[in-house]
């Protein structure tokens, strides 16, 4: 059966620099690259929607084929990270590294005024760095298996929650009840920074692609460490022990 725009699929896929054959990212653990590169499992795509979106010539070709498929697409720079401009080449002081200035060499990443750039000469106390995107100008390639067609409420919900939890390591344990979802966000995870963000794309993206929730509730439960039974408030009394002194009245 033909995917349809607004079908929520899983991918197994390689990307990479068509030049040269650099893996830039990949779901699979056992292709040549760093770990940052990887993702979490199978990446999940929301074909023709925002929610998890993935490159336009991708999207395309995903939307006329079927589970099970095997694909290679290319994507050009323009759909990918832009083509190289000259003006995003800039001549700084050198003073402007600070602290760093002694210890950076061609080659480095830098951060000047909220600005990640890539040092590409140093000379006479001024320093060149490029700001455009590592692989702007160049033309991708991804080799795909589309391993899945999500059909069922309870699948969407589950790989949602995985997919969003990723970068914070625990995937919310989740209760489906007629039109009501209720999450439980795991303890671990409580004073993420990135928690309050990652609840509202996640609630965002259950109305969007999961059929007739009406209702989503984020349960976070916080235990008092220094709770006890009532039997543990007081120490137990022997029978031969003598009972407590009573208190003076004044």
């Amino acid at each position: 059966m033909t995917l349809e725009p607004g079908s929520l699929i899983l991918i197994d896929y390689t990307a990479t620099i068509k030049d040269t054959g650099e893996i830039f990212s990949t779901t699979s653990p056992d292709e040549d690259s760093s770990q940052e590169k990887q993702e979490s499992g199978p990446k999940l795509v929301s074909i023709n929607k925002n929610n998890f979106p993935i490159l336009g010539t991708v999207d395309d070709a995903l939307s006329n084929s079927y589970v099970g498929a095997r694909l290679t697409v290319e994507v050009p720079p323009e759909q990918a990270f832009g083509q190289r401009k000259p003006s995003n080449i800039r001549v700084i002081p050198l003073r402007k590294l600070g602290d760093d200035a002694e210890r950076t060499s061609v080659g480095d990443s830098v951060t000047i005024d909220n600005k990640e750039g890539i040092v590409r000469f140093i000379s006479s106390g001024r320093v060149t760095v490029d700001y455009n995107h590592k692989y702007a100008g160049k033309t991708l390639v991804y080799d795909i298996t589309i391993q899945k067609s999500l059909t069922t409420n309870n699948d969407k919900i589950y790989e949602i929650l995985r997919s969003r939890f990723a970068k914070l390591d625990n995937i919310p344990d989740f209760d489906l009840s007629g039109a009501n979802l209720t999450v439980t966000i795991p303890e671990e995870i409580f004073d993420s920074t990135e928690l309050q963000d990652t609840k509202r794309l996640t609630q965002t993206d259950i109305f969007d692609l999961v059929a007739d929730i009406h209702m989503v509730r984020f349960i976070e439960s916080f235990t008092n460490p220094l709770s006890y039974d009532s039997d543990q408030l007081l120490p137990a009394l022997d029978a031969d022990s003598p009972a407590p002194e009573p208190t003076p009245q004044h």
